[in-house]
């Protein structure tokens, strides 16, 4: 092992003292590894790495990676990320996480991340995501994720959420809406509706839409949603959403979604 900790080099770690050497010895690039700290048996691969706390049996490849907490059996595969904390319960262990550049990511239970661009993520339940740059992402439960752009994002049981760009969305119970634009409509029994323009639309019971671009659509019963650009929409129960542009979404339960760019989204319970 050369005595220069180089930003591009692979290094297997086996224990503290093999780190703290590393850390003594490095005299010409004493930024790459400043504080390393391993706890039981862990194997870990990493080419710069910043003030990594790890506790439990975990095999890490990463390639810059500043300020990691890792308690249990987890592997991760990143290229740059910082801030990164992650924790398991009793029950669930063994991650496996393939990141290219996050920051700020919290993960606490069995997750398996795939993800490009990331700041700011909380993940604590069984969690596969997908995603390319993604900023403030709070998920807890059993959620999985295909996102490219997503920004303050909030999901708290298993979701699955595909969507491009949404804002403000807020939808409640078992409803399917397919619509373009459809201007202040007031839904409330068993319907199946097609529309071009849509404005502030309430919805409340078993309904289909196809939308293209909505603002402020309030649905509240198991809906399955097909849109392009909606704002201001909120879901409480389980949704199955399809999106290409939705910003600040709040979705509460059961729902299913699969986007490519949010902002500011807010998911908090059992969700397909």
């Amino acid at each position: 092992m050369q005595n220069n900790f180089k930003k591009d080099q692979t290094t297997t770690f086996n224990s503290v003292p093999g780190i703290l050497k590393i850390a003594n010895r490095c005299t010409s690039n004493r930024n790459a590894l400043v504080h390393a700290v391993q706890q039981s048996s862990t194997r870990i691969r990493i080419k710069s790495v910043i003030r990594i706390g790890i506790r439990s049996s975990t095999r890490i490849r990463i390639k810059s990676v500043t300020r990691i907490g890792i308690r249990s059996g987890t592997r991760i595969r990143i290229k740059s990320v910082t801030r990164i904390g992650i924790r398991v319960d009793r029950n669930q262990e063994q991650y496996r996480i393939r990141i290219k550049s996050v920051t700020r990511i919290g993960i606490r239970s069995g997750t398996r991340i795939r993800i490009k661009s990331v700041i700011r993520i909380g993940i604590r339940s069984s969690t596969r995501i997908r995603i390319k740059s993604v900023t403030r992402i709070g998920i807890r439960s059993g959620t999985r994720i295909r996102i490219k752009s997503v920004i303050r994002i909030g999901i708290r049981s298993s979701t699955r959420i595909r969507i491009k760009s949404v804002t403000r969305i807020g939808i409640g119970s078992g409803t399917r809406i397919r619509i373009k634009s459809v201007t202040r409509i007031g839904i409330r029994g068993g319907t199946r509706i097609r529309i071009k323009s849509v404005i502030r639309i309430g919805i409340r019971s078993s309904t289909r839409i196809r939308i293209k671009s909505v603002i402020r659509i309030g649905i509240r019963s198991s809906t399955r949603i097909r849109i392009k650009s909606v704002f201001r929409i909120r879901i409480r129960s389980s949704t199955r959403i399809r999106i290409k542009s939705v910003t600040r979404i709040g979705i509460r339960s059961g729902t299913g979604i699969r986007t490519e760019s949010e902002i500011e989204i807010g998911i908090n319970s059992k969700t397909n």
